[in-house]
């Protein structure tokens, strides 16, 4: 299978205190350090650095390709909920992450045109994978939170579109696009937040959280993480048409409006493509959501990047382990966000900060789903995964 098998039984099992926990880890009042070093300037390392100045801890970012590399160089994406029709710590989750991305994220909105962040409606559309069924669950079990999203039937998801939609909707109304390299650069821009570029191969001794996506697994005790790159493309084309839609629309893909011009993608390639086929790819994508002909579009230009994905397809935050179970003081990891990246990134932040400043974590039960220890539980019973090692 070309795993590496473990026994269970090499591993001791510990039970604590929780006030022995928090002891171990180094998390009592009084201890908040005075500088923390961020391994990687894309959206996951910079609003790591954003949430710690905020939390008055002076940061230096550091990475080798400067602002916004990776995945981070798509210049167009849609913030909106992927949401679950369940009430379980991972449903919970990323209603949770959603919320909290669109009202920290709203914060760098300006009204210039190069507006980090823009307020946008998005609509998601169903697919094979996300039945009208589902968008309706969904929305049933959200109701009595308020009104940050709704069904809409087909004629008033068109009015709201701007093209025709065949099927009911989920309407998010107050969604975001955002331009990635041009949010990180507002996250970054703090005047305690000291900016380098250069390469860091080994821990330095302040606390440190690394976030440079797949490289994450280089540093030392970072092995087992079970990581891999997808490479991504979005594709920008223009339309002969005197309008265009007036919405985001998500589904399997996404367009989203410019101001002369539509944003498509993202490509999702587990095997190397070519960019003209992934253009092609994501002007099917574009035909598929809005209805439009081929003779109707004109290519313009592509941004590519490289995701990070864990091997249970969700982000990677918290502190390492040993392969006995201890935690490694001071080594802390943000990485596996995927897709949603610009979703899960900032409540991934929020959670990082109270490991280090002490306070007890927002994501409640989620921490545990998102906690890098899953995978020695797991590599202890099924060997490792996605070319991870101890």
């Amino acid at each position: 299978t070309g795993f590496e098998m473990r026994r269970v039984d090499q591993r001791p099992h510990k039970r604590e205190s929780l006030a022995g926990r928090l002891v171990t880890q180094g998390l009592t009042r009084g201890s908040t350090p005075q500088l923390v070093q961020v391994v990687g300037a894309g959206i996951a390392g910079a609003s790591a650095a954003r949430h710690l100045v905020e939390a008055g801890i002076r940061v230096r970012v550091t990475d080798a390709h400067g602002i916004a590399a990776g995945a981070s160089t798509i210049p167009a994406t849609v913030l909106h909920g992927r949401l679950q029709a369940n009430t379980e710590a991972g449903g919970l989750l990323r209603a949770h992450a959603y919320l909290y991305a669109r009202a920290f994220c709203r914060r760098f909105a300006i009204a210039s045109g190069n507006s980090p962040v823009t307020r946008i409606s998005a609509l998601q559309l169903s697919s094979e994978s996300v039945p009208a069924t589902r968008l309706a669950a969904v929305a049933e079990l959200y109701a009595p939170t308020g009104n940050w999203l709704e069904l809409l039937d087909a004629r008033s998801a068109t009015a709201h579109a701007g093209v025709p939609i065949k099927e009911p909707v989920l309407h998010f109304p107050e969604a975001l696009r955002i331009n990635t390299p041009a949010l990180c650069a507002a996250l970054l821009d703090h005047p305690d937040i000291e900016l380098h570029t250069g390469r860091i191969d080994a821990w330095p001794a302040e606390p440190t959280i690394v976030a440079c996506g797949v490289a994450s697994r280089l540093f030392p005790g970072a092995e087992y993480l079970e990581l891999a790159g997808v490479a991504g493309q979005l594709d920008i084309f223009a339309t002969s048409l005197p309008t265009q839609p007036k919405a985001a629309l998500v589904g399997n893909g996404y367009v989203a409006p410019l101001e002369r011009s539509l944003a498509v993608g993202a490509s999702y390639e587990y095997r190397p493509w070519r960019e003209a086929d992934a253009s092609a790819s994501n002007q099917q994508i574009l035909q598929r959501l809005t209805g439009m002909l081929p003779g109707q579009l004109q290519w313009q230009s592509r941004s590519r990047g490289e995701r990070s994905v864990s091997s249970d397809r969700l982000p990677i935050v918290g502190a390492l382990q040993n392969i006995d179970g201890n935690e490694l003081s001071g080594r802390f990891v943000s990485t596996g966000h995927g897709s949603m990246g610009t979703v899960s990134s900032h409540y991934a932040a929020t959670h990082l900060v109270s490991r280090i400043t002490g306070d007890f974590s927002p994501l409640g039960t989620g921490e545990e789903l998102l906690s890098p220890a899953r995978f020695r539980a797991r590599q202890a019973k099924r060997g490792y995964k996605f070319s991870a090692r101890n």
